[in-house]
């Protein structure tokens, strides 16, 4: 996934990411919602799908750095169903 290097979004973590990839993970997980179960967790590369996930490459720890923020904030409809510190984050949507 090509990434424009200049423009960047820091997240409240400290950390910068691409502007680009942050919509992308952002409307990736709005798009998919739709097609997922409530009550079952997912992990990222669930949500994503295997092909945008294997897309992202280096970029994977950054997109869960980018969910982990969209749920924090409330910007889409999932919320943690593991512990904030645990590796991979899960999910499940808000009922």
């Amino acid at each position: 996934m090509a990434m424009n290097s200049t423009d960047y979004t820091k997240l409240r973590c400290g950390r910068r990411v691409p502007t680009s990839l942050y919509r992308s993970v952002l409307y990736r997980v709005l798009d998919r919602h739709a097609e997922l179960e409530l009550g079952i967790p997912y992990k990222l590369k669930m949500i994503c799908g295997k092909q945008y996930w294997s897309g992202l490459g280096p970029l994977r720890n950054a997109a869960g750095w980018i969910m982990a923020e969209l749920v924090d904030e409330g910007l889409v409809p999932y919320l943690f169903a593991s512990e904030r510190d645990a590796k991979p984050l899960w999910y499940r949507l808000k009922p």
